[in-house]
């Protein structure tokens, strides 16, 4: 019996850092900084398989019912992933008008029916079976209503397939789609022995070395889900070279994120385990360097949520770098198309459904500054909850260690959450840092708003037609802007154009400690820059605060040395609830008490 082929094992390294945040950002000095993501892509994206596949009422009308209805029921949305034979010609345009933008789903495989099928085979766009001196056939899951047909894989290291791919990608983006959807790219090929070409540029000098040995299982099925993103990102760049090409990856490699910019958890099943498990996958991913990254709300696959799982993910989603609510779900009635997850979808929620949606809107200022910080330190916006309080012991315990029910969304925000039906008080650690001098403690963010010490385990009540439980770090900060959609000053792409609402407010939560700071003062910077531009202008703002048992002492700057000048020019400082000290400047500005908002929260205007 032949001797099975030595293709040299695997390599390992081992990173090591006094902090998880120095060991990530060691990984990505070694494999590449997460890519800047547009400010877009942080907002609410629709989906469905359903609304995609419908031939009577023809699917460009059900696109744009779906668009009517955003506009009803008051639900901001800034793009909508087309799945599985879309249509664009009647759509791009009024979606745009609409300031919704557009994903294209895309398969790396040909089926043997595509016309241009023939045309890759001729020219070896495809692995070759030795064994049969042709193209490396293999049975597709699905084919269009639920049938299989023959495929072959796109062989990205063939010089010929690479460009085919890079023209159909560029062709896309000019016939109106924004941002691309890479599916079923995790390249499971039936044979080890099948060969690759080796002629892209990208691999030919490496190719070289290897004595002609061109076998994919030398050469590994993932360098291809890599290429395939390479090849989206940078026809994307080569046809706007001025726009942060956005590409959205179900599978990657490391490395990946040097060109597709986001990501998300796959097909993942509609229960309450589900949720839960999402955010341990969540925080794997981010310290993978995919930092944009979610999953489909309520569930792809399986039946639709109770109302009550709905609320409880959405409230969950919104404290995520990527929001989506994507699904196909079984129908009795027409399983070829299935059925859709819809924000209004439970009449006696949907007031709730969009008061989440629309909070996500209110904090993106502090959601989009926490995607730039990934961009240049490689620190995620969803973080394990020991992130930063490694010396903490309780964080290393088993519930803690697994990270599935909670987590810190910057440094500000500790998320929890409630993860069983008709459960209404949610468990929450609250992490110390051993070396403080001072135990600030965290407050909660909803009823009753009680100021807790840190270190301690904590039952919050969490009503699920509420909120799930939700902390806030004293001596933190989240700038918050207009609650809709807005746009920003320097975006000239259609769909942000055609927003009316400008990005002209912008106010600060701060969360200040219950009486003296004993001289202490906080402070938080957060980013800003267009949102688009692949080479942008950062500015930089920060505010300080301190305080005594009568009043908060704020301090404001701004570093705009960049170029980029925001539409808003003041500032709202808002204290959280209860909080009924007065706030004044610490360099003696104008400082104007607004009133309370729609919370009952006092909210102070510094003028600046």
């Amino acid at each position: 019996m032949a001797e099975a082929p030595d293709h040299g094992g695997l390599e390992q390294y081992l990173i090591v850092g006094k902090t998880l945040k120095d060991t990530v950002r060691s990984y990505a000095e070694l494999v590449g900084f997460p890519l800047l993501v547009p400010r877009w892509a942080y907002g609410y994206i629709s989906g469905g398989y359903k609304y995609t596949a419908m031939d009577e009422p023809p699917a460009h009308q059900v696109l744009m019912e779906f668009a009517d209805k955003l506009k009803e029921h008051g639900i901001p949305c800034f793009a909508h992933q087309m799945s599985s034979g879309y249509s664009i010609a009647d759509t791009e345009p009024k979606y745009h008008s609409r300031g919704i933008r557009l994903l294209a789903n895309i398969k790396p495989f040909l089926l043997s029916s595509h016309p241009d099928s023939k045309k890759l085979v001729d020219a070896g766009g495809f692995f070759k079976d030795l064994g049969t001196n042709k193209p490396g056939y293999m049975r597709l899951w699905s084919a269009g209503g639920g049938t299989g047909d023959d495929e072959c894989h796109i062989d990205f290291t063939s010089a010929v397939a690479f460009r085919w791919w890079y023209d159909g990608v560029q062709s896309l983006k000019r016939a109106g789609i924004d941002g691309m959807w890479n599916d079923n790219n995790e390249y499971t090929l039936p044979n080890d022995d099948w060969q690759a070409a080796l002629d892209e540029p990208t691999v030919g000098e490496a190719a070289k070395t290897q004595n002609e040995d061109k076998t994919i299982g030398l050469w590994s099925r993932a360098m291809h889900t890599e290429l395939m993103g390479k090849a989206f990102h940078d026809a994307l760049l080569g046809l706007e070279p001025k726009y942060r090409p956005f590409v959205l990856t179900r599978s990657a490699t490391p490395g990946t994120m040097k060109y597709a910019a986001s990501t998300w958890s796959g097909d993942n099943m509609t229960s309450w385990e589900s949720m839960k498990g999402s955010n341990a996958l969540s925080l794997n991913t981010g310290m993978s360097l995919l930092q944009c990254a979610g999953h489909d709300i309520g569930g792809f696959e399986g039946s639709q949520p109770s109302p009550e799982l709905l609320l409880r993910w959405i409230q969950l989603g919104i404290y995520s770098p990527r929001f989506a609510i994507n699904c196909f779900k079984t129908s009795p009635e027409n399983n070829s198309v299935g059925e859709v997850i819809e924000p209004w979808m439970y009449p006696e929620i949907t007031p709730l459904v969009r008061d989440a949606i629309k909070r996500q809107y209110e904090i993106l200022p502090y959601i989009y500054s926490l995607g730039l910080e990934s961009h240049l330190t490689a620190s995620s916006p969803q973080r394990w909850i020991g992130w930063g309080y490694e010396t903490d012991p309780e964080v290393w315990t088993k519930t803690l260690k697994l990270g599935e029910e909670q987590y810190w969304f910057g440094d500000t925000i500790l998320v929890g959450g409630v993860y069983e039906p008709g459960v209404s008080v949610g468990k929450m650690y609250l992490p110390r840092k051993t070396n403080s001098q001072f135990d600030y403690e965290y407050v909660n963010m909803n009823t009753p708003f009680t100021y807790l010490a840190s270190g301690q385990w904590v039952e919050v009540p969490s009503e699920w037609r509420t909120s799930i439980p939700l902390m806030a770090r004293i001596g933190g900060a989240i700038p918050v802007g207009q609650s809709v959609q807005t746009r920003v000053p320097g975006d000239g792409t259609s769909a942000s154009v055609a927003v009316e609402e400008l990005d002209d407010y912008r106010g600060i939560e701060i969360f200040p400690p219950r009486s003296s700071s004993h001289n202490n003062v906080f402070s938080t910077t957060w980013l800003e820059d267009d949102g688009i531009s692949s080479n942008p202008s950062i500015s930089r703002y920060t505010v300080r605060y301190s305080s005594t048992d009568d009043r908060v002492v704020v301090g404001f700057s701004r570093d705009e040395q960049s170029g980029f000048v925001p539409a808003w020019k003041n500032l709202d400082i808002t204290l959280h609830k209860r909080d009924e000290r007065r706030v004044i400047s610490d360099v003696g500005n104008i400082v104007q008490y607004k009133g309370k908002d729609s919370r009952g929260r006092n909210v102070y205007t510094l003028r600046c």
